[in-house]
């Protein structure tokens, strides 16, 4: 920007000497820079915005393509969380399955017709009591998945903080 400094200057105006003849004009041009900075949070980036700031040259390749990854495994711990809260909607649902088995329970007696519905119960509460087995099985694997994506994306921020 070929723009001469201006001869004095402060928070409202700049001034620049420019020497014009009597009842005459003069056309003086000033082309100025500012520096900008954006703030944008990972999680918040979707691919579409990656791509624009890749075309306007506001990021390199590499670092896009790592951002990619990290956003990648966002997405997977989004994923595995809404399995979690599953499980765990499945697992409230049980248990009041449970708690109604119960109490149908606690009035019946052994014998006869009574004694072969204690028994279908007893079998029900067996039934989820192994879904609840399952379902403890099923949120350990999610919580070892989602131990490993976040050493992985610890490490890959990590690399991109040293690529900086």
């Amino acid at each position: 920007f070929d723009t001469e400094k201006p001869f004095e200057q402060n928070a409202e105006f700049y001034r620049w000497k420019v020497s014009v003849q009597p009842r005459s004009s003069a056309l003086f041009t000033v082309k100025t820079r500012t520096l900008s900075q954006r703030f944008e949070t990972i999680r918040g980036l979707v691919g579409e915005t990656l791509s624009h700031y890749l075309e306007k040259n506001l990021l390199t390749d590499a670092l896009a393509g790592g951002l990619a990854q990290v956003l990648e495994r966002y997405r997977k711990l989004e994923a595995l969380e809404e399995k979690r809260q599953k499980i765990e909607g499945e697992r409230q649902k049980i248990y009041q399955a449970q708690k109604q088995v119960q109490g149908n329970l606690a009035p019946l007696g052994r014998d006869g017709e009574e004694g072969r519905l204690r028994s279908r119960l007893v079998g029900d509460l067996e039934k989820h009591e192994n879904k609840l087995l399952e379902l403890e099985e099923s949120e350990k694997a999610v919580g070892v998945e989602s131990a490993a994506l976040e050493a992985e994306l610890v490490e890959l921020l990590e690399g991109l903080n040293k690529a900086l």
